[in-house]
């Protein structure tokens, strides 16, 4: 069974609900979406444990996004900073599962909304790969900025070329003005 720290956290959308992952089916469908063809070559593909001991840190949110009308998941997110140590809140991962419905952009906006309105975050960062071009446009038209870029730092899928990965962040002043 899965722990969290912080098993009372809801975000509420118009038509998702971001919550913790708390079972061990919820867990089964976060790996099989990882793990998921479609989703392999843009993320890291963790183990069981690993994810278990993310959820157990008091500074990470390990969240399942799920439909409010439906109440079935339609992705999954990890959080860190949450404990605000450093003013900084890092969007680690966000996987949705029917890609082109407009859930992961309000995914986005209701993390920037809570970091920003809610935990007093003074910046979101996340990073992807740059092979993720979907991901890196969604990103950009929700105000995030390219800070950098981490040059051919993971090794493509069957060994042919590297992919880079670029960092991203938003600031809470420029949250506030776009």
């Amino acid at each position: 069974m899965m722990r969290s720290a912080h098993s009372d956290f809801v975000l509420e959308g118009a038509r998702l609900r971001i919550r913790p992952t708390l079972t061990d089916t919820e867990l089964d469908y976060v790996l099989e979406l990882e793990h998921h063809e479609e989703n392999r070559r843009f993320i890291g593909n963790w183990t069981r444990r690993q994810h278990e001991e993310f959820s157990e840190d008091e500074d990470h949110l390990h969240l399942i996004i799920e439909s409010k009308e439906s109440g079935r998941p339609e992705g999954y997110m990890l959080i860190k900073g949450v404990c605000l140590n450093q003013g900084c809140i890092e969007l680690t991962r966000l996987v949705v599962d029917s890609k082109g419905r407009g859930y992961g952009r309000e995914a986005i906006q209701l993390v920037k909304d809570w970091a920003f309105s809610i935990a007093g975050a003074h910046r979101l960062q996340l990073d992807v790969r740059s092979i993720n071009s979907r991901a890196k446009a969604l990103y950009e038209s929700e105000g995030f900025n390219q800070e950098g870029i981490l040059r051919d730092c993971f090794k493509e899928e069957g060994g042919e070329g590297y992919t880079s990965l670029y960092l991203m962040s938003i600031l809470e002043e420029e949250y506030r003005h776009v």
